[in-house]
């Protein structure tokens, strides 16, 4: 993890830009978002009741000689467009909303990572270092194989001796 001492400044007396502190301190990160998220919750209900009045005025403006659906055909690309622009500006505030989230779950993590490095070492340590468990520990009671076995060994199809192959 690097620190502000290691990086090279070239302009040391100079102010930080306001955007930097706002990144670097998780509260004022969110804090600055719900703002952002307020602004376009508003813009999105100007926009709402823009596309309700336009439908309306552009639905309602007759030409002489047009079919009662020429007027729809006509205001059909504007309300498509708005349309487009309201669900846009919904998955934009869906996305600040996940990225707060994701501001929070970034700073959890940075703050548990030095303690699961060093359980990780822990762990690592304690496989390298397993004690070495004598040979003849295991089960008393298991039985020992027998010593005439004919798969006892591994045999080869040339070395059968009076056994048959298959």
């Amino acid at each position: 993890m690097s620190t502000d001492a290691n990086r090279p400044q070239s302009n040391a007396g100079a102010a930080q830009p306001p955007m930097r502190a706002v990144a670097r301190n998780p509260e004022a990160f969110a804090a600055h978002l719900a703002n952002v998220q307020r602004v376009l919750l508003a813009m999105g209900r100007d926009l709402e009741s823009l596309q309700e009045e336009t439908q309306v005025v552009q639905r309602n403006t007759r030409v002489a000689g047009d079919r009662w659906y020429h007027a729809r055909k006509r205001s059909r690309p504007t309300e498509k467009s708005l349309k487009s622009a309201l669900n846009e500006m919904q998955r934009a505030i869906a996305d600040l909303e996940k990225t707060a989230f994701a501001r929070h779950a970034h700073d959890v993590e940075v703050k548990e990572l030095p303690g699961k490095r060093k359980a990780k070492q822990l762990a690592k340590d304690q496989k390298r270092n397993r004690p070495v468990l004598p040979a003849g520990t295991g089960n008393p009671d298991a039985v020992p194989p027998g010593q005439n076995s004919v798969y006892a060994a591994p045999a080869s199809i040339y070395d059968l001796g009076d056994r048959r192959s298959a």
